[in-house]
Protein backbone atom coordinates (compact mmCIF):
# COMPACT_ATOMS: atom_id res chain seq x y z
CA UNK A 1 0.00 0.00 0.00
CA UNK A 2 0.99 3.64 -0.19
CA UNK A 3 1.51 3.74 3.58
CA UNK A 4 4.02 0.93 3.52
CA UNK A 5 5.88 2.48 0.60
CA UNK A 6 6.12 5.78 2.51
CA UNK A 7 7.39 3.97 5.61
CA UNK A 8 10.01 2.11 3.59
CA UNK A 9 11.17 5.36 1.99
CA UNK A 10 11.39 7.03 5.40
CA UNK A 11 13.41 4.11 6.80
CA UNK A 12 15.76 4.21 3.78
CA UNK A 13 16.32 7.96 4.21
CA UNK A 14 16.95 7.47 7.92
CA UNK A 15 19.50 4.73 7.27
CA UNK A 16 21.33 6.91 4.74
CA UNK A 17 21.41 9.79 7.25
CA UNK A 18 22.75 7.52 9.99
CA UNK A 19 25.41 6.14 7.65
CA UNK A 20 26.43 9.67 6.58
CA UNK A 21 26.73 10.80 10.19
CA UNK A 22 28.84 7.75 11.03
CA UNK A 23 31.33 8.37 8.22
CA UNK A 24 31.41 12.11 8.89
CA UNK A 25 32.39 11.53 12.52
CA UNK A 26 34.87 8.88 11.47
CA UNK A 27 36.72 10.88 8.83
CA UNK A 28 36.14 14.54 9.79
CA UNK A 29 37.48 15.89 13.06
CA UNK A 30 36.55 19.32 14.39
CA UNK A 31 39.49 21.02 16.08
CA UNK A 32 39.64 24.24 18.13
CA UNK A 33 40.48 27.28 16.02
CA UNK A 34 43.71 27.91 17.92
CA UNK A 35 45.01 24.50 16.85
CA UNK A 36 44.38 25.16 13.17
CA UNK A 37 45.07 28.87 12.63
CA UNK A 38 48.61 29.97 13.36
CA UNK A 39 49.16 32.75 15.88
CA UNK A 40 50.87 35.75 14.27
CA UNK A 41 52.25 38.91 15.81
CA UNK A 42 50.94 41.05 12.96
CA UNK A 43 47.35 39.89 13.63
CA UNK A 44 47.76 40.78 17.32
CA UNK A 45 49.16 44.18 16.33
CA UNK A 46 46.31 44.98 13.94
CA UNK A 47 43.71 43.78 16.47
CA UNK A 48 44.71 46.72 18.68
CA UNK A 49 43.33 49.13 16.06
CA UNK A 50 39.58 49.31 16.71
CA UNK A 51 38.80 51.26 13.52
CA UNK A 52 37.18 49.74 10.43
CA UNK A 53 39.88 49.14 7.85
CA UNK A 54 41.16 46.73 5.25
CA UNK A 55 44.57 45.12 4.84
CA UNK A 56 46.61 44.59 1.67
CA UNK A 57 49.11 41.73 1.87
CA UNK A 58 51.98 41.97 -0.61
CA UNK A 59 52.39 38.57 -2.21
CA UNK A 60 50.20 35.48 -1.98
CA UNK A 61 52.17 33.83 0.84
CA UNK A 62 52.57 36.77 3.23
CA UNK A 63 49.17 36.24 4.87
CA UNK A 64 47.46 32.93 4.30
CA UNK A 65 44.09 33.89 2.82
CA UNK A 66 42.40 31.08 4.73
CA UNK A 67 43.59 32.53 8.06
CA UNK A 68 42.23 36.04 7.49
CA UNK A 69 38.69 35.61 8.83
CA UNK A 70 39.84 33.74 11.94
CA UNK A 71 42.40 36.48 12.60
CA UNK A 72 39.80 39.22 12.17
CA UNK A 73 41.44 40.66 9.04
CA UNK A 74 39.60 42.07 6.05
CA UNK A 75 41.84 41.62 3.01
CA UNK A 76 41.51 43.21 -0.41
CA UNK A 77 43.35 40.21 -1.88
CA UNK A 78 42.41 36.56 -1.74
CA UNK A 79 40.98 33.54 -3.49
CA UNK A 80 37.43 33.96 -4.75
CA UNK A 81 36.22 32.40 -8.03
CA UNK A 82 32.99 34.41 -7.77
CA UNK A 83 34.50 37.91 -7.73
CA UNK A 84 32.94 40.27 -10.26
CA UNK A 85 34.78 41.19 -13.45
CA UNK A 86 34.60 44.86 -12.37
CA UNK A 87 36.81 44.12 -9.37
CA UNK A 88 39.27 42.24 -11.55
CA UNK A 89 39.62 45.27 -13.83
CA UNK A 90 39.99 47.58 -10.82
CA UNK A 91 42.63 45.23 -9.39
CA UNK A 92 44.58 45.29 -12.67
CA UNK A 93 44.66 49.09 -12.68
CA UNK A 94 45.70 49.16 -9.02
CA UNK A 95 48.51 46.62 -9.33
CA UNK A 96 49.65 46.78 -12.96
CA UNK A 97 48.57 50.26 -14.01
CA UNK A 98 46.75 48.86 -17.06
CA UNK A 99 44.04 46.34 -17.86
CA UNK A 100 44.95 42.67 -18.08
CA UNK A 101 43.20 39.92 -20.06
CA UNK A 102 39.41 39.96 -19.76
CA UNK A 103 39.01 36.48 -18.33
CA UNK A 104 37.73 34.82 -15.15
CA UNK A 105 40.23 34.57 -12.35
CA UNK A 106 40.17 32.94 -8.90
CA UNK A 107 43.24 34.65 -7.41
CA UNK A 108 43.62 38.32 -6.51
CA UNK A 109 47.22 38.92 -5.43
CA UNK A 110 48.90 42.27 -4.75
CA UNK A 111 52.27 41.35 -6.24
CA UNK A 112 53.04 44.99 -7.03
CA UNK A 113 51.41 48.34 -6.39
CA UNK A 114 51.19 50.95 -9.16
CA UNK A 115 48.16 53.07 -8.20
CA UNK A 116 48.23 54.00 -4.50
CA UNK A 117 45.11 56.13 -4.97
CA UNK A 118 43.07 53.07 -5.98
CA UNK A 119 44.36 51.22 -2.93
CA UNK A 120 43.31 54.11 -0.70
CA UNK A 121 39.81 54.14 -2.17
CA UNK A 122 39.40 50.56 -0.87
CA UNK A 123 39.99 51.82 2.69
CA UNK A 124 43.33 50.04 3.04
CA UNK A 125 45.00 51.24 6.21
CA UNK A 126 47.76 48.63 6.52
CA UNK A 127 50.18 47.02 4.10
CA UNK A 128 51.78 43.76 5.21
CA UNK A 129 54.86 42.84 3.20
CA UNK A 130 57.61 40.20 3.27
CA UNK A 131 60.32 42.84 2.72
CA UNK A 132 60.87 46.57 3.09
CA UNK A 133 58.98 48.70 0.59
CA UNK A 134 59.72 51.99 -1.11
CA UNK A 135 56.54 53.91 -0.29
CA UNK A 136 55.74 57.65 -0.21
CA UNK A 137 56.72 58.91 3.26
CA UNK A 138 53.81 61.32 3.29
CA UNK A 139 51.35 58.42 2.97
CA UNK A 140 52.82 55.38 4.72
CA UNK A 141 54.96 54.72 7.76
CA UNK A 142 56.66 51.52 8.93
CA UNK A 143 55.09 50.63 12.28
CA UNK A 144 56.58 47.21 12.94
CA UNK A 145 59.24 44.82 11.70
CA UNK A 146 58.41 41.31 12.88
CA UNK A 147 60.64 38.26 12.62
CA UNK A 148 59.82 34.55 12.39
CA UNK A 149 56.17 34.94 11.45
CA UNK A 150 54.29 31.76 10.46
CA UNK A 151 53.75 31.47 6.72
CA UNK A 152 52.15 28.70 4.72
CA UNK A 153 53.65 28.02 1.31
CA UNK A 154 52.12 25.68 -1.26
CA UNK A 155 54.01 22.39 -1.67
CA UNK A 156 56.33 23.40 1.17
CA UNK A 157 54.11 23.71 4.22
CA UNK A 158 54.49 25.89 7.28
CA UNK A 159 57.61 28.00 7.56
CA UNK A 160 58.67 31.29 9.13
CA UNK A 161 59.65 34.58 7.54
CA UNK A 162 59.93 38.28 8.45
CA UNK A 163 56.95 40.59 8.00
CA UNK A 164 56.91 44.38 7.67
CA UNK A 165 53.73 46.26 8.62
CA UNK A 166 53.09 49.70 7.11
CA UNK A 167 50.29 52.03 8.20
CA UNK A 168 48.60 54.69 6.09
CA UNK A 169 49.07 58.08 7.71
CA UNK A 170 45.70 59.48 6.54
CA UNK A 171 43.33 56.63 5.58
CA UNK A 172 40.13 57.60 3.80
CA UNK A 173 37.80 55.46 5.88
CA UNK A 174 34.78 53.50 4.73
CA UNK A 175 33.10 56.69 3.46
CA UNK A 176 34.83 59.93 2.50
CA UNK A 177 34.16 63.22 0.76
CA UNK A 178 35.40 63.99 -2.74
CA UNK A 179 35.69 67.33 -4.46
CA UNK A 180 34.56 66.09 -7.86
CA UNK A 181 32.22 63.39 -9.20
CA UNK A 182 32.95 62.37 -12.79
CA UNK A 183 29.87 60.92 -14.47
CA UNK A 184 30.26 58.54 -17.40
CA UNK A 185 27.72 56.42 -19.27
CA UNK A 186 29.27 52.97 -19.78
CA UNK A 187 31.54 50.38 -18.19
CA UNK A 188 34.20 51.03 -20.80
CA UNK A 189 34.09 54.76 -20.06
CA UNK A 190 34.52 54.05 -16.34
CA UNK A 191 37.71 52.08 -17.03
CA UNK A 192 39.07 54.68 -19.45
CA UNK A 193 38.47 57.43 -16.91
CA UNK A 194 40.04 55.43 -14.08
CA UNK A 195 43.15 54.94 -16.18
CA UNK A 196 43.49 58.69 -16.69
CA UNK A 197 42.05 60.18 -13.49
CA UNK A 198 43.61 59.91 -10.02
CA UNK A 199 41.07 59.19 -7.30
CA UNK A 200 42.75 61.30 -4.61
CA UNK A 201 39.83 63.72 -4.48
CA UNK A 202 37.57 62.40 -7.23
CA UNK A 203 35.04 59.63 -7.79
CA UNK A 204 34.00 58.02 -11.07
CA UNK A 205 30.31 57.10 -11.22
CA UNK A 206 28.26 55.54 -14.01
CA UNK A 207 25.31 57.84 -14.64
CA UNK A 208 22.65 58.28 -17.29
CA UNK A 209 24.25 61.58 -18.30
CA UNK A 210 27.96 62.23 -18.60
CA UNK A 211 29.53 65.26 -16.98
CA UNK A 212 31.37 66.57 -13.97
CA UNK A 213 29.84 67.60 -10.68
CA UNK A 214 32.09 69.78 -8.54
CA UNK A 215 31.46 70.65 -4.93
CA UNK A 216 31.54 74.28 -3.88
CA UNK A 217 33.04 74.44 -0.39
CA UNK A 218 31.83 77.23 1.80
CA UNK A 219 33.76 79.07 4.48
CA UNK A 220 32.25 76.99 7.29
CA UNK A 221 33.09 73.57 5.79
CA UNK A 222 35.57 71.35 7.56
Amino acid sequence: SDLWRMLLCAVAVLLVAIEGGYYARRYLAMLPKDEVVAHTDYASLLAQDRALFRVAPLGRMTINYGWAAAQGLQLVAGYDPYSLRHYGSYFDLMTLGHLGPDEPRPWFDVDQLTRVDLLEALNVKYLVAPQRLQLPDDRFELVSELIDQPRFTFYDGLSKAPVFVYRHRHPHGRAFWVREVIGVQSDAAVLRTLQQQPLDESAVVQLTAAGRLRSRPSQGDR
